[in-house]
Parts: structure tokens; sequence; C-alpha cells
């Protein structure tokens, strides 16, 4: 969709995922490493190749949704126009590499000490300790509580993330959507990149 409005492309790049109900509490805590190894803080993948290394955005981000039946994992972020192709090819090879290699033990060691310190500061009080149970009562599932969760992530192995990996984040059904300052030409750099995943 285009808008005059903006000089940037808000560029998203999609993946079905597994459905809530398909997913137990300790996958959503190995979902949760696998997301921010590929594009969190502290030079995750993305971060470090787009931001650090090439300098071309700021900000990129993953969501993932969970649905009754369905999933979608989202990768996200804006460009500057002149920016767009370079980045998104990029992404794309980043995304592939990621899905076709897996996440190592130095990798993850490093996530597991971001999350586990994460954990006891974002739930040191009664007021935030329903956040760790909010999702797991919704969907009417045994809860964890805050020293199983910082277990489950402790005793995480590459094994337990990469099995996740086709999940959530699968090549071969991949699709993008770009809007804002866009044009015929930022659909053919899509369909140009995406066409060898999408038979």
């Amino acid at each position: 969709r285009h808008s005059p409005k903006t000089d940037l492309i808000f560029t998203s790049i999609e993946f079905p995922a597994q459905s809530a109900n398909d997913t137990n509490e300790v996958e959503k805590k190995h979902i949760d490493l696998l997301l921010s190894i590929l594009c969190g803080p502290m030079s995750s993948r993305l971060v470090k190749r787009l931001r650090e290394e090439e300098n071309l955005l700021y900000g990129i981000d993953t969501d993932q949704s969970a649905m009754e039946t369905f999933g979608l994992t989202s990768v996200y972020y804006d460009i500057p126009v002149n920016n767009f192709e370079k980045a998104f090819t990029i992404t794309i090879e980043e995304l592939e590499k990621f899905c076709e290699k897996g996440t190592n033990k130095k990798e993850l060691d490093h996530y597991k000490e971001y999350f586990t310190n994460r954990y006891l500061v974002n739930y040191d009080n009664v007021f935030s300790f329903s956040k760790l149970f909010r999702s797991s009562l919704f969907w009417e599932k045994k809860p964890m509580d805050l020293e199983e969760t910082i277990k489950v992530v402790r005793e995480s192995t590459p094994k337990d993330i990469n099995k996740m990996i086709p999940k959530f984040i699968n090549m071969k059904s991949v699709n993008a959507f770009g809007f804002g300052n866009v044009n015929e030409k930022t659909e053919e750099i899509i369909k140009k990149r995406l066409e060898n995943f999408i038979k």
C-alpha cells in the first residue's frame, strides 16, 4: 500500500506458525529464546547484521501470535526507500541461514543468562508476578512458576531451540509485504527475493 506521507517502507516478513493448542509451556520458553537469538537485544543475529555491521536501520523486531488453531511469526522493521532492497536481501539471507544451521551453545548461553536475569527483575513483586501466568491461564494450561521457568531456560539446549525453528520460521512458507513509500519496484524486489522459497 502506497502512502505519500512517509519516506519509509514498513516491512513485515511472515511465517505461519504452530497454534497455541499445539504448544506447551516449555516450548513457549524455547520460542522466546529462539526469537531473541534471531532478533532480540544485545547483538542478536539480525540486529548485529543490519544495524551494527551494515548501519541500515535502527530497530528490527519479531512478534509471535498464537491463536487456538493457528499462529503467526513476524519479523518487521521500517527502512528508507534507498536501503530497502539491501536490507530485505540481508534479512532473507540471515533467516535462511538461521533455518538451515540453527543456533549454537555459545549463542544460546548468552541469551539464557539474559532471560534468567530478566525474569528475576521483571517478576520481583506480587504485582508483576501475574504476568508470568496470564497466558497459561487464558489457554487453560498449567502455568509454571518463576523457579520452574528459570529451570527450563537454564536447561535449554541448542537441540531444543533448533527443533522449534521449522514450526515457527519455515522458509518454505515465507511471505512478506510492505506499505508506506512503496511502488511496483518494491513488489518486484520482494517477489525476486522470495521466488526460490515459494514453489
